[in-house]
């Protein structure tokens, strides 16, 4: 089937059928097969029948009457039937016209659909044909750049010596160089904005001189102080080096404060049988000496910021583990706060460097962090003195 018969088949007006005619004209019929069946079982009650076979003639013959009523009966139902089967099969019976122009659409539209698969069949292999010539193209390019540059020339070995190569042996022991990841720089200050925010807010322009940022203890200093205490420290420092080192600095401070009945000898086991004797006498021997506390010189100029946090705040924790409580209180009517020093502070050196630090009449600030804002420190006051002062002790002496 060509293309033109497909037009004309599609171009085909058919006609809708009149429903209302076409059950017109079944009960007609309908209604005549009923008359001719009463008209043959009239006549076989009078004994008389049309032939119903075709002899090109009509005649009539005998017949019995309940011969002939039994056949008009089954006629009638036959009759009876046939229409009813055509009044159901008329309902989804389609006209012919119809079923050619639905088979012609359909094939039109599976014609077009292969029509445009083939069509873009077509352009994928087009586009991947030009791709493909662009690609040789732009290599070829790149070949005749290459050809175009100056060629280098090789080095010819002299006349009358032969060029050679020589392989060295790699040593043993040196592989392959490993790669070393880099450490990313840590800042204190761009990590710790909050503390960061509040001693700006007191010195605008500081240097870290003791303590660090995220404890709660943290002394900072103007610039040009932080420059000159380092100058002084490495004036000190130069000038101990060609002296006595510090470790028989502290044994000649330990031998001085030792009681005057024991031994002086370098030796352990003298000193330890001058002990004895005197206990063996019925003497007292004095409690050992403790080891000798020494506190920070810091510059008049420094601050020191004491960072706590209220007691209501939430515990500092890590992994799910609470870090610390904190413990004291503040006494409003007597202006006083409780407070304690950081666990690592053994030798009690960042305690006694803040109280020589009040003796000589430098500023110690004291900043709170409220319950309700867990960003922002706000000042609580300025420390004037210390008292009740507790050294770090150990449990077992």
């Amino acid at each position: 089937m060509d293309d033109t018969e497909l037009e004309r088949m599609w171009k085909v007006k058919v006609e809708p059928v009149d429903e209302v005619d076409l059950q017109r004209r079944r009960e007609q019929d309908a209604e005549e097969a009923g008359r001719n069946a009463e008209e043959k079982a009239e006549g076989a009650e009078a004994g008389l029948g049309k032939c119903t076979e075709r002899h090109g003639h009509g005649h009539e013959h005998k017949a019995s009457a309940p011969k002939a009523k039994a056949k008009m009966t089954a006629w009638k139902e036959k009759a009876a039937r046939e229409v009813k089967q055509e009044q159901m099969e008329g309902a989804k019976k389609m006209p012919k016209g119809r079923k050619i122009a639905g088979k012609a659409k359909l094939k039109l539209k599976l014609k077009l659909k292969k029509a445009s698969e083939a069509k873009a069949k077509c352009k994928a292999k087009a586009q991947a044909k030009a791709t493909k010539v662009k690609a040789k193209a732009t290599k070829a390019k790149f070949k005749m750049r290459l050809k175009k540059l100056p060629k280098q020339k090789s080095v010819k070995a002299e006349p009358g010596t032969v060029a050679s190569r020589v392989a060295v042996k790699s040593e043993p022991g040196t592989g392959p160089a490993t790669k070393v990841k880099k450490e990313h720089n840590f800042s204190p200050r761009a990590h710790f904005v909050h503390q960061v925010g509040f001693i700006e807010s007191v010195m605008p322009e500081w240097e870290l001189c003791f303590g660090s940022l995220g404890t709660g203890i943290v002394g900072v200093c103007p610039p040009q102080a932080a420059e000159t205490n380092i100058a002084t420290e490495g004036g000190s420092s130069s000038s101990s080096s060609s002296g006595v080192p510090v470790k028989r600095e502290l044994e000649a401070a330990d031998a001085e404060s030792a009681p005057a009945g024991s031994s002086n000898s370098s030796s352990s086991s003298g000193s330890c049988s001058a002990v004895k004797t005197e206990l063996q006498e019925g003497g007292t021997s004095e409690a050992p000496s403790r080891p000798v506390r020494r506190s920070l010189d810091l510059s008049p100029e420094a601050v020191i910021i004491l960072f706590k946090n209220a007691p209501a705040s939430s515990l500092q924790s890590r992994n799910g583990h609470s870090m610390g409580g904190y413990a004291g209180g503040l006494d409003v009517e007597e202006r006083k706060l409780q407070w304690s020093s950081q666990r690592s502070d053994k030798q009690s050196t960042k305690l006694l460097t803040i109280v020589d630090h009040i003796g000589r009449g430098g500023t110690v600030l004291v900043a709170v962090r409220p319950p309700g804002s867990s960003t922002t420190y706000t000042l609580l006051g300025q420390v004037s003195r210390i008292d009740g002062l507790r050294m770090s002790e150990c449990l077992v002496q």
